[in-house]
């Protein structure tokens, strides 16, 4: 008899440990789940304009000016080209700051000077950017996107102002 008590009394105290011991998991396990470094964060942005360079076509210098918007999703260039050869190169940095990897969908252009119509309106100036759709950018890289407006040989030079947006698309790689 008194070899069923203590074997009875060695299993509630076997379960109690036990029930103890999940109770502590459960706490740790809930604290990871809450910890706010945790959490995923999202957030891929144009960092700022690393470096804006000019070729002197004529006697006047090419001017330009960059702003970045809309919590870095957008950057508005305005730049004045007066003479044939006249280039302006912007050197854009993008970065992603979040904790989840990023991929580069798409970069919009505002208005889109590649359509005909548009074309004629900033002609003879052709504007460029180099491809970096499709880009993965892990959480703390950075990409450089570089734009290019240039005042193509022309007989008529005509100085004109540019003003150009970029809107950067992205979201996160699908698996």
């Amino acid at each position: 008899m008194k070899k069923m008590i203590r074997l009875r009394n060695s299993i509630i105290i076997i379960l109690c440990l036990t029930i103890i011991l999940m109770g502590i998991g459960f706490i740790v396990l809930a604290m990871q789940l809450t910890n706010p470094s945790k959490n995923a964060i999202f957030d891929t942005s144009f960092i700022k304009v690393k470096d804006i360079s000019y070729v002197k076509g004529g006697k006047v210098s090419p001017t330009a000016k960059s702003s970045i918007t809309n919590r870095g999703k957008e950057i508005n260039l305005d730049m004045t080209l007066s003479t044939s050869y006249d280039q302006v190169l912007y050197t854009i940095l993008i970065r992603n700051d979040g904790t989840l990897p990023s991929e580069i969908i798409d970069v919009k252009a505002n208005p889109d000077y590649s359509n005909d119509i548009l074309k004629e309106s900033i002609d003879p100036i052709t504007i460029s950017y180099s491809d970096i759709v499709g880009k993965i950018l892990n959480p703390g890289e950075e990409v450089e996107l570089k734009v290019s407006a240039t005042y193509n040989e022309s007989s008529v030079n005509i100085k004109k102002n540019v003003k150009y947006q970029l809107s950067l698309i992205t979201a996160t790689p699908e698996e």
